[in-house]
């Protein structure tokens, strides 16, 4: 009985150790989701920057780095804080969008369908035992996504008004329009904040989105001056899809 204890609890931690041995990494957590989906379940994916940061000032700590190491592929995401991180680890890296895009790539359905035609193939390669299932999850969530799409295409609602410039591509790929109070993370000016109440007035604008990650106290004024609602969105929150189900039923349910 004790052997066969033995055994067992050696068969265990192996197990273990091989599990830990396909670990994958992502710089800001909604990609989190979307590795997860594709991945088989003994995988394990690390993240840099958590849902609540603000990936567009965050630095990680050493310790941080250290956990992250051991990442055997990284996938980059276009944040600013990726170059300096990429000088201090010896990792294998993939780029998941155009140098220079904007990083916002993962709230556009369309954008997230040809990233994960890029995961898949990569960790396929990488792991090319686990290729067929890796592919298989790909396919499902290929599905996934193409419907969202759809839902996306057929929105009736034409405005997003945000605190933070987060909705460039959801909007370049659906024809939306974009109404932001803060770009590039920096508050807005006088003149400005004029524009955009002429803007938002015309508009008929009634939801404000805000991010966790900033100040509210610009979009709070722009609020009260046009008769608006705040509504909280953690965009970077790692459930990815229910951000996405968010948009779409904003979108539906505001045809302005």
């Amino acid at each position: 009985m004790r052997i066969m204890k033995k055994v067992l609890l050696t068969l265990l931690l192996c197990s273990c150790v091989f599990a830990l041995d396909k670990i994958v990494g992502v710089s800001i957590a909604p990609y989190k989701a979307l590795v997860e989906k594709i991945c088989p379940a003994e995988y394990k994916v690390l993240i840099l920057s958590s849902g609540m940061q603000d990936p567009h000032t965050f630095e990680p700590t050493i310790k941080e780095m250290q956990a992250f190491q051991q990442s055997h592929i990284w996938f980059l995401s276009n944040e600013s804080f990726e170059n300096g991180v990429q000088k201090k680890l010896q990792l294998k890296t993939q780029t998941l969008s155009t140098p220079n895009q904007d990083p916002h790539t993962f709230l556009s359905c369309k954008q997230l369908k040809a990233q994960v035609s890029i995961i898949v193939s990569t960790l396929s390669t990488i792991f090319p035992d686990d290729a067929l299932e890796i592919e298989k999850n790909g396919t499902q969530l290929l599905l996934e996504l193409s419907a969202l799409d759809l839902g996306f295409e057929h929105s009736k609602g034409h405005y997003l008004m945000t605190l933070h410039d987060c909705f460039y591509h959801v909007c370049k790929d659906y024809q939306k329009t974009q109404i932001a109070i803060e770009k590039h993370g920096k508050e807005t000016t006088f003149l400005h904040l004029d524009k955009l109440l002429k803007e938002a007035s015309s508009k008929q604008i009634k939801v404000i989105f805000t991010q966790p990650q900033y100040s509210q106290k610009s979009a709070t004024q722009v609020a009260k001056k046009i008769g608006a609602d705040l509504v909280e969105l953690n965009i970077y929150q790692e459930d990815l899809f229910q951000t996405l189900h968010t948009l779409l039923e904003f979108l539906n349910e505001n045809s302005n």
